[in-house]
């Protein structure tokens, strides 16, 4: 911060960050994930600072060196669970605790900047900030990880809808939020100059819409969770005849709703919130298109894109798909593609027209 020159001091405040719950003494996740570290060999009970919980407190867990994710996070919501190295506890604040934290010469409508990029814990860190945020502050950055929840625990729903959650509550305490792909805007090395005159480019906007239909997708989720073990959420006969549609449980591409914001990135991305009507949101954020892939606009019985022909689940080109799981992502069979996936493609649109797959049930004229 102090190198580019954004600031000319770091007030180190000795807390970490999280909601009313964990500021009060809520110990339930802490609590969850040492029983899972245990189970998985105790790995975390000889770690630095001891087992988390405790009255305002957070755990913070340090992976061992080398491990694949490699970073500390809040609970572990970001290191395996074999990849302990140990733990510290620190006292625990919010945002809206405002005096507990801030220097004392700084005031909340000084705040112009929040930048979040901690491993899985930012919902927890907005929802401590709500009564902060629906007055004060200017911009919000955060990196988005559904990925973390998904790759971790497939059963606890609650982590992933705790995500579009967090980003509609921005939208309703007055901000705009732009969609920052993680490849295209990754910081270059060393950092280049920036003229602050060059305008930024036009951004896709994540809207409440996308947000609401994630978390249509999570409902949809916990539905399949209540029902068998065995049960897919998709016709029978699909998985009958082409074995890749078999891993249903643990399939991010066809339980995402296509016109919501998952639907634009893989594993994680970044947003940019500015609230509507500063300078941020005047000058500098210019918006068009929304960071989906599919549209409102789109009839769902259609299993691609119609606005943006020859892209995948994830927004990438569907010429980077392999040819067994172009259906899965929704991709278009290529002209001179094997046979089987002229079948499979007929097979999932006549599905689909049905209103038997994802998303269709319920559609006007299926």
């Amino acid at each position: 911060v102090h190198a580019a020159g954004v600031a000319e001091r770091v007030h180190v405040v000795g807390k970490a960050l999280g909601d009313e719950a964990d500021a009060a003494g809520g110990g339930g996740q802490q609590q969850q994930q040492q029983e899972e570290e245990e189970e998985a060999g105790g790995d975390g009970a000889g770690g630095a600072g001891g087992a988390g919980g405790g009255a305002g407190r957070l755990r913070l867990v340090v992976p061992r060196d080398g491990a694949y994710w490699g970073l500390a996070s809040v609970n572990g919501v970001n290191v395996m669970p074999k990849e302990v190295l140990g733990s510290v506890t620190v006292p625990a604040t919010t945002l809206d605790r405002w005096e507990e934290w801030a220097p004392p010469d700084v005031l909340p409508q000084d705040l112009l900047l929040l930048k979040l990029d901690i491993e899985g814990w930012e919902a927890p860190v907005l929802r401590g900030g709500s009564r902060l945020l629906s007055q004060h502050g200017e911009n919000v950055l955060l990196e988005y990880s559904p990925g973390i929840f998904e790759r971790l625990n497939h059963s606890d729903l609650a982590p992933q809808a705790a995500l579009p959650a967090s980003l509609l509550s921005l939208a309703r305490a007055g901000f705009s939020m732009a969609h920052l792909p993680l490849f295209a805007f990754a910081a270059p090395w060393p950092p280049r100059p920036i003229d602050p005159a060059e305008p930024l480019p036009v951004l896709e906007e994540v809207t409440a819409a996308a947000l609401g239909h994630d978390l249509e997708a999570i409902e949809f989720r916990k539905a399949m969770a209540s029902s068998s073990p065995d049960t897919c959420p998709v016709p029978p006969e699909l998985p009958q005849r082409f074995p890749v549609w078999h891993s249903c449980r643990h399939e991010w591409t066809y339980t995402t709703h296509p016109q919501g914001f998952r639907s634009a990135f893989g594993f994680n991305t970044n947003v940019w919130a500015a609230r509507r009507g500063s300078q941020a949101a005047r000058q500098h954020m210019r918006l068009a298109g929304v960071a989906a892939l599919f549209d409102e606009a789109q009839d769902m019985r259609v299993w691609t894109s119609q606005s943006r022909p020859g892209t995948a689940m994830g927004l990438i080109n569907c010429s980077q798909v392999g040819s067994g799981h172009l259906q899965l992502f929704r991709c278009p069979c290529p002209p001179g593609a094997p046979a089987g996936c002229a079948e499979e493609q007929q097979m999932v649109a006549k599905l689909a027209a049905e209103g038997k797959m994802p998303f269709t049930a319920g559609v006007k004229g299926s």
